[in-house]
């Protein structure tokens, strides 16, 4: 499943510390969990609102608890993910009125289960009322907001985990997306969220462009979509070319650059039958800032959004997962080359090269009146001639004027 398009607005939700019976750490006070939701502290809401230009925040978000849960850990050990965070809610909701909030985040005070449910909206009834809930738990592994703001992403209804081309039935493969957390994502350490037992605090890395994409947080005049047909309004024989076209591309980081966010390619392979590549440019700042940990600098993002909805990352070398400046990618198969001419201000430029198919109108024979090309092209000969015959007078008038003079 995917967002409504596009996902706009703000998206409250109900953070419930909870504590399983017998089970008496406090891991955190409230003002940490405050913080972590409440803009202007680098935490999950900070995330949503930076990747989205600012069409989405959690805005509204109140954190309830430490709540004591009427079962222990072992007990809801064999519960469903769903389960463990329905009945978590049911069990508290006589001090939390959840109707007022877009999402429910239970908090586990000791290790037991961090995750959210695909789809990651579903219906609970709390408060006497049944309505659809974002649903996620997070367990103090969890509370790193790496972790939360990939969670909270599904619990926005973004189901999908991005992965490889060169590795398409595994998850958690592009370190430049938030939906790669933990496994290989370029992440930085924020001391403001340290856990217990846990000394990363990770935060980012930020949202790929397809992911954007499908929550409508990239404007449509922000999207260069790289033609790949061209219908000419006159008469000829359709042909194909290899057409190039140089773009500049904004940092996902910095739209204030004003030029495309991102560029994608319509295209179609044997293999993977018709795809969309999607090309970003990446900066290490931001929420972006820990590619400079990986030593990954500026670069260009090549990925590939397929019919089954999830995104690929494209490897342009045996070495690489990105472009740097004069490095090209091509792909054999479409016969598309991306080439990137270099970064400056924030901003890249960008060549690619790929098929173009140019469609040209059809003459019909005689008067078919939804179509009269063939009258078209009589005409374009007529002006043809016409143009001929005022040319040879204006010669004839001049060689007049010449042999005038001569005769003088």
């Amino acid at each position: 499943m995917i967002p409504t398009k596009p996902f706009l607005g703000s998206k409250p939700w109900a953070v419930v510390m909870c504590k399983f019976k017998g089970e008496a750490a406090e891991p955190h006070d409230k003002a940490f969990f405050e913080r972590w939701i409440t803009r202007g502290n680098g935490g999950v809401n900070d995330f949503f609102h930076d990747v989205s230009y600012g069409k989405c925040n959690l805005d509204g978000s109140q954190v309830f608890g430490w709540f004591a849960l009427p079962y222990t850990k072992a007990e809801d050990s064999s519960n469903s993910r769903y389960d463990r965070i329905a009945k978590a809610a049911a069990a508290v909701q006589d001090r939390v009125d959840f109707t007022k909030f877009y999402g429910i985040c239970i908090v586990t005070n000791v290790y037991q289960d961090s995750g959210a449910l695909n789809p990651g909206v579903l219906s609970l009834t709390l408060n006497g009322s049944t309505k659809d809930y974002g649903i996620v738990v997070l367990d103090p592994w969890g509370w790193q907001p790496s972790v939360a703001c990939q969670e909270l992403s599904h619990g926005f209804n973004l189901s999908n985990h991005t992965r490889a081309a060169a590795n398409p039935t595994q998850d958690y493969q592009n370190p430049f997306d938030i939906m790669s957390t933990l496994t290989s994502g370029y992440m930085f350490a924020d001391s403001r969220y340290d856990v217990p037992g846990i000394s990363d605090h990770l935060c980012g890395p930020g949202m790929n462009a397809p992911n954007l994409d499908e929550f409508g947080w990239i404007d449509a005049g922000r999207i260069f979509k790289v033609p790949t047909a061209v219908a000419h309004n006159s008469l000829g024989f359709n042909t194909t070319t290899l057409d190039t076209y140089t773009i500049q591309l904004s940092a996902l980081n910095h739209p204030e650059t004003n030029h495309s966010l991102c560029a994608t390619v319509d295209t179609y392979s044997a293999a993977l039958g018709s795809f969309t590549y999607y090309l970003e440019y990446r900066t290490a700042d931001g929420w972006d800032r820990g590619m400079a940990a990986a030593s990954i600098p500026d670069c260009v993002v090549i990925e590939q959004a397929r019919s089954d909805q999830y995104n690929y990352l494209v490897a342009p070398s045996l070495y690489s997962n990105c472009l740097r400046t004069g490095q090209s990618f091509a792909d054999p198969d479409t016969n598309i080359t991306v080439t990137v001419l270099g970064f400056s201000g924030h901003v890249a430029t960008i060549e690619v090269t790929l098929p173009v198919h140019h469609r040209y109108r059809q003459a019909v024979d005689g008067p078919n009146p939804p179509d009269w090309h063939i009258y078209e092209l009589l005409q374009e000969h007529i002006n043809v001639v016409e143009r001929s015959a005022r040319e040879v007078r204006t010669l004839l008038k001049l060689a007049e004027r010449l042999q005038g003079v001569g005769q003088r």
